[in-house]
Parts: C-alpha cells; structure tokens; sequence
C-alpha cells in the first residue's frame, strides 16, 4: 500500500492495528512527558473537512495514473524505430559543409 493508498484509506476510516507493546510504551511515554496545559486555557477543536481532503487525494491518484500510463506509452520498447524518419536540417547541413572547407590548411 503505497502513501496516497493509505491516505485515503485512513480518510475512509480505516485504523492500522496497534501492537500491544507499542501501546504500553506510547500511553507510559504519554503519561510521563512534563507537558502540561494552563489551567486557565480553554482548548477548542474543529471538525476537518475530509471529505476534501478525498476529492484532493483522488484528484492527485488520477494524475500520477495518468503520468504513469503517459511515461509507460513512451518507453523505447514501445516505439517502432524502423518507421523513425529523421531528416537533418539543409541550412544545418551546409553549415557543417562551409566549416569543414574553412579549416586552416
């Protein structure tokens, strides 16, 4: 499962399973970390927008889809090189012409 996987799946409500170990170190690091919050302060909190937060993830998934397809479609395996015509330049050509009958002698 790659980040943007995981993303939307976590939007979606998805809980990774937590190892029993992990927990016990996390809620006794939690208990004994010296952070404390004024007694006075008054905390608020607001719901976030995941919805948005999905139309965006999805939005990027199709665009790195799209890359994706656009790069594999431009491999060399994927291009036939006996109908690859590739014709010079004529100025180009008597450029190279006039120079090397301009070399000192």
């Amino acid at each position: 499962m790659n980040d943007t996987d995981l993303a939307l799946a976590v939007c979606n409500g998805y809980r990774p399973d937590i190892d029993k170990e992990i927990e016990k170190e996390y809620n006794t690091f939690s208990q004994n970390t010296p952070y404390q919050i004024h007694p006075n302060a008054t905390t608020t909190s607001k719901m976030i927008d995941t919805k948005q937060i999905t139309q965006q993830l999805e939005k990027l998934k199709t665009i790195e889809e799209y890359h994706t397809k656009a790069l594999e479609e431009l491999t060399l395996d994927n291009i036939n090189l006996d109908k690859l015509n590739i014709q010079e330049d004529p100025q180009e050509q008597s450029s190279h012409q006039a120079q090397i009958q301009q070399l000192p002698k």
